[in-house]
C-alpha cells in the first residue's frame, strides 16, 4: 500500500474484518484490524475509513463486517475498543518520541507500475499464471526482508527526479521500449552510483503494443540480442547457477546474447536456453545495471545474492516473515530515522540490524505494541541487546541512531 504521488493518502474501505464477498468468508484475527491500521499509518495513510461503519440490515451485503453491531444489546463492539486503543497507541507514539504526526516512508528503491504496460502484458498474455504483479512481489519481498524503503511511479523519469534520488530503481517487466529521454535519465542515476534492477519482459514492445525490432536496448541500441523467450508451465522450473550457487527460475526466461558492455553473473545449466546468460550486468560510472533473465526466487539467499551483485547493503537481516518499514522525519531542522516492524504471525521473532549499515538502534526508544483479544492495549518498552524481538501479532517502532 503505497501512493503513487509518494504523499499522504486515505484507505477508503478497510474491512473490520470478515467480508461478504468470497466463497468461503472465513473469520479473521481480531489483531489483523489493528495490525491493517498500523501497517496503513507506517505507509504513509492520514486517515483509515472502515467499510462498513455499522453492519446493514438487509441486502446482498448484510453479513458483511461492520463496527457497529445489528444487536442492540451491544454497548460497544470488540472494533470500537480496537479503534479506542489504536488511538491511544498514537497518542503514546507522539508523546515518547516527540513527534506530531507519523514519520514519511523511505524511497531506497522505487519500482515502476505502469498501468499501460500492465495491461499490454494481460492482453496479449502468452501465460495465465505469469503476472507483473508476481514481479511486484518479489520486489516487496526483497524490501522486506532486507529493511530498504519502497516506494512507486508510473514513469522512470518520475522515479529518478527530485533532490534525493532512490539507491535502486526496478523495472519489472516493465514492457516498453526506453525512450532516450528515459535512457539519459538512468545513465545519469548511473553515473552517481544509482542501481538499476530490470526483471523478464522488460524492455520488449513499442507503446503501441506491437513487439520491438530492438529488445532489451536498456542504455544503447544492440548491446544485447534476444533470439527467443518464453513461459514456463507451472511446475517448470529453469536453473541458473554463477558457478557457486544454482538458484531455480520460473515463470518466464529469455535467450539472451551479448554484444557489448555487458556480462553474465550467472547462467542457465538447465532447460531449452542452457549455456545462454540468467542474470546479466553492466556498470556504468559508479552504479550497476542488472537485468534477470528469468523470474527470480524471492529466497533469503537469492535475495542476499543479488544485493551483493548490486553492492547494496541490507539495513536487517530477518527471515522474511516481517514487514519492515523504515521511516524518516525531517521537520523542524531535525534528521531522525526509524523502523517500524509489522509482526502478522503467531510467533516472536528476532531481527538485527546489519552492523554495515550505519545505523544502530537507541536503547530508550523502543516501543512494541500489541492487542490483547484484539480490543486492549499492550505496550512493551524493549530493552537494548543485539537482537530486536517483535512479538506475536505486534506493531514495532524503533528510534535509530546515523
Amino acid at each position: 500500500m503505497r501512493s503513487l504521488k509518494n504523499k499522504p493518502f486515505m484507505v477508503l474501505e478497510q474491512q473490520p474484518v470478515q467480508v461478504n464477498w468470497q466463497s468461503v468468508n472465513q473469520r479473521f484475527d481480531y489483531s489483523w484490524l489493528f495490525l491493517w491500521t498500523m501497517q496503513a499509518a507506517a505507509l504513509g495513510a492520514e486517515s483509515v475509513f472502515y467499510f462498513s461503519w455499522q453492519r446493514f440490515l438487509g441486502g446482498a451485503e448484510q453479513y458483511h463486517d461492520g463496527i457497529i453491531s445489528h444487536d442492540v444489546g451491544v454497548a460497544e463492539t470488540w472494533q470500537e475498543r480496537a479503534m479506542k486503543s489504536m488511538n491511544k497507541l498514537c497518542d503514546e507514539l507522539k508523546e515518547r518520541f516527540s513527534l506530531e504526526q507519523m514519520p514519511t516512508p523511505k524511497r531506497d528503491v522505487v519500482c515502476i507500475y505502469d498501468s499501460e504496460s500492465l495491461w499490454s502484458l494481460e492482453i496479449t498474455a502468452q501465460s495465465s499464471i505469469y503476472s507483473t504483479r508476481r514481479e511486484v512481489d518479489f520486489a516487496t519481498r526483497l524490501c522486506n526482508s532486507t529493511g530498504l524503503g519502497l516506494g512507486f511511479s508510473n514513469t522512470i523519469c518520475g522515479a529518478l527526479d527530485g533532490p534525493e534520488p532512490p539507491k535502486l530503481l526496478i523495472l519489472p517487466g516493465y514492457a516498453f521500449e526506453i525512450t532516450e529521454e528515459e535512457k539519459k535519465a538512468m545513465k545519469d542515476f548511473l553515473a552517481a552510483g544509482g542501481k538499476i534492477l530490470s526483471l523478464p519482459r522488460t524492455a520488449m514492445k513499442k507503446r503501441n503494443n506491437q513487439m520491438s525490432p530492438f529488445p532489451l536496448s536498456f542504455l544503447d541500441d544492440r548491446e544485447l540480442i534476444l533470439p527467443d523467450f518464453g513461459a514456463l508451465l507451472e511446475n517448470e522450473h529453469d536453473t541458473f547457477c554463477d558457478g557457486k550457487q544454482q538458484f531455480e527460475g520460473e515463470l518466464w526466461a529469455e535467450k539472451i546474447e551479448i554484444v557489448k558492455n555487458w556480462q553474465a553473473l550467472a547462467s542457465f545449466n538447465s532447460g531449452l536456453y542452457k549455456g545462454s546468460p540468467a542474470v546479466l550486468s553492466r556498470e556504468l560510472s559508479a552504479g550497476r545495471f542488472i537485468h534477470v533473465a528469468t523470474c527470480p526466487p524471492a529466497t533469503e539467499w537469492f535475495i542476499a545474492w543479488l544485493l551483493k551483485a548490486l553492492d547494496l547493503v541490507p539495513v536487517v537481516s530477518q527471515p522474511n516473515q516481517l514487514q519492515i518499514i523504515p521511516m524518516r522525519h525531517t521537520a523542524d531542522n531535525e534528521d531522525r530515522h526509524f523502523l517500524c516492524a509489522i509482526n502478522f504471525t503467531s510467533s516472536e521473532i528476532n531481527f538485527n540490524l546489519n552492523p554495515n549499515s550505519g545505523f544502530k538502534a537507541t536503547g530508550d526508544s523502543w516501543l512494541s505494541a500489541t492487542l490483547e483479544q484484539g480490543e486492549q492495549l499492550k505496550l512493551q518498552a524493549l530493552s537494548k541487546g543485539e537482537a530486536i524481538a517483535a512479538p506475536a501479532k505486534s506493531f514495532t517502532f524503533i528510534e535509530l541512531q546515523a
